[in-house]
């Protein structure tokens, strides 16, 4: 019979310290599995099913940084849902350069960042400053950085010669029409000689360029008005314009000065499907981000959608379960909110418990907002956290990357507390359960471990329940956690009274005392906090 300590003696096992293996379900990384070869153990560990998570290594940085080096822009599109100030702020190159040591700071494309946004908002190049300001920023910062323009203000060969000689990692050029008139109709100005110009100029330059320059590319909003021309559109830019990509999206609906106009330009979820076969007959690289009208609009008015670079819409499920009818759970059904349902004869001790659960609840909502690790400096002269709205003066007094450290880490230690469980559940009496986990994401940065996946269980619930987790390292050292529930309408299971859900958790580094460590997850009542369910699992956590 096979002994596999026996392969303790090969000379290639002695030196072999661990093994790793991807899984992947549906393209995603899901997680890497560690065997550990410690003394008397060898394959036998993973043989008997002690089979070890390794996660991998993160940094503490800004997900994304938006610079707006003025506040201010020579269109008025139809479809923006931008308000502009009366005073108009063009930033310092005092201010510029006191941001400039964030850059080391801040997640690139690589690492699943946003990078550095240079007026996002506005047209940057109407700042004065503008292309000294791409001039200054460093090598490091070059290939996080890009910026978004309209080219409608006139150019000289020299000032696009400038822009692109700064090799950003791309500029974005706004398109939305090639026709004079329609020109006029969708952003509100008759200067489209002085736009086609600047695109020709641009042609020109770019094309006689030697050495590094910058990834173009373009995008163009789906309207009605102009969906004759979206075709022609695309094929332009990627033939006579260079193009590495170009996006196509539908307007932020929200509640602003063109509202009617905007509802009046939204497509059918026919002609948007038609849409999608057409450009995808091109072979052209392309970003889709175009929903139909009925998914925008309402018959109480229009849902308002979050402007931002990962619209919600956007979302996609991950994960391979089977498939099946079951029943999910859905945070917006199912709100995570404790007590609702409890006795009315619930002692005060009892009732504060529950509203302290509830307020712990809501700072762990507003810390997984995809937006928390996002910083804005304004025109003005103030940086803005834009999860918080929390605001600090720019430039800072002393040490400005020393400052913008400080800002970092305090955010990466408020989401490691908003996931604790400060104060004990009740005295567990939950039974066990069989349930399946699946890790998507296994991470560690200096402050917390992110747990991102999702679970399924035959549990049939009598209650709402939340999904709670429970952390014990080798010590004994054990600590509570919440997660944060994701919808996850692809998850089945063989029956309606299947559980199943979406998870993220951030583990508070400080509180575990070494590596590796245990867990348990458990389904806790929402209106007594007691364990109903409880599933140990079966493997260890590492960590570095």
């Amino acid at each position: 019979m096979f002994n596999p300590r026996s392969l303790k003696g090969i000379p290639m096992f002695q030196k072999l310290k661990t093994i790793k293996m991807k899984a992947v379900s549906r393209g995603k990384y899901v997680c890497r599995f560690l065997a550990s070869f410690a003394s008397g153990g060898g394959i036998s560990s993973l043989l008997h099913g002690r089979l070890s998570m390794m996660a991998d290594r993160d940094a503490i940085l800004f997900d994304a940084v938006n610079i707006d080096v003025n506040n201010t822009c020579n269109l008025r599109c139809r479809f923006c849902f931008n308000t502009f100030e009366d005073r108009h702020y063009y930033m310092t190159k005092e201010t510029f350069q006191s941001i400039l040591p964030i850059i080391p700071m801040v997640r690139d494309a690589e690492r699943e960042g946003l990078g550095i946004y240079l007026s996002c908002l506005y047209e940057p190049t109407l700042s004065p400053h503008f292309f000294d300001f791409l001039e200054l920023i460093p090598e490091e910062g070059r290939r996080k950085a890009f910026f978004t323009s309209n080219l409608n203000r006139p150019l000289k060969e020299e000032q696009i010669e400038r822009m692109l000689r700064a090799n950003l990692h791309h500029i974005n050029i706004s398109i939305e029409t090639l026709k004079p008139d329609r020109y006029q109709e969708i952003c509100s100005s008759v200067h489209f000689d002085s736009f086609r110009s600047n695109l020709d100029l641009l042609e020109k330059v770019y094309s006689g360029m030697q050495g590094p320059k910058p990834l173009l590319r373009f995008i163009t909003m789906v309207l009605n008005c102009n969906r004759d021309e979206i075709i022609d559109i695309v094929k332009f830019c990627s033939k006579e314009l260079h193009a590495y990509e170009h996006e196509l999206r539908t307007p932020y609906i929200s509640v602003y000065e063109n509202m009617e106009w905007n509802r009046g330009q939204l497509m059918e979820a026919d002609e948007c499907r038609r849409l999608e076969e057409e450009l995808a007959a091109l072979h052209i690289a392309y970003v889709s981000d175009i929903c139909p009208k009925d998914m925008l609009v309402t018959a109480g008015g229009p849902e308002q959608a979050e402007p931002g670079p990962e619209s919600e819409r956007n979302e996609t499920a991950h994960g391979d379960p089977e498939r099946d009818e079951t029943v999910y759970c859905d945070p917006e059904r199912d709100k995570v909110s404790v007590g609702e349902s409890s006795k009315e004869n619930e002692t005060p001790q009892e009732n504060d418990r529950l509203a302290r659960t509830e307020r712990a609840l809501e700072e762990m909502r507003l810390c997984m907002n995809q937006e928390f690790y996002f910083l804005r400096f304004s025109a003005s002269g103030v940086c803005r956290l834009n999860a918080t709205g929390e605001t600090f003066p720019v430039p800072p007094e002393g040490d400005p990357a020393a400052f913008y450290r400080k800002i970092l880490t305090g955010q990466y230690r408020r989401r490691a507390q908003a996931f604790v469980w400060n104060f004990a559940p009740r005295p567990s009496r939950a039974k066990r359960i069989r349930m399946k986990v699946m890790f998507e994401e296994l991470k560690a940065n200096g402050e917390y471990l992110t747990l991102r996946g999702w679970c399924r269980a035959g549990a049939d619930l009598p209650e709402p329940c939340m999904l709670t987790l429970s952390v014990r390292t080798g010590k004994g050292q054990e600590n509570r956690f919440f997660t944060m529930e994701i919808p996850r309408p692809d998850l089945t299971g063989s029956g309606a009274g299947f559980y199943a859900v979406g998870f993220e958790t951030c583990v508070d580094r400080t509180l575990l005392s070494s590596s590796p460590a245990r867990l348990t997850f458990y389904l806790t009542s929402r209106q007594t906090l007691e364990d109903v369910w409880e599933y140990r699992y079966p493997h260890e956590i590492y960590w570095r």
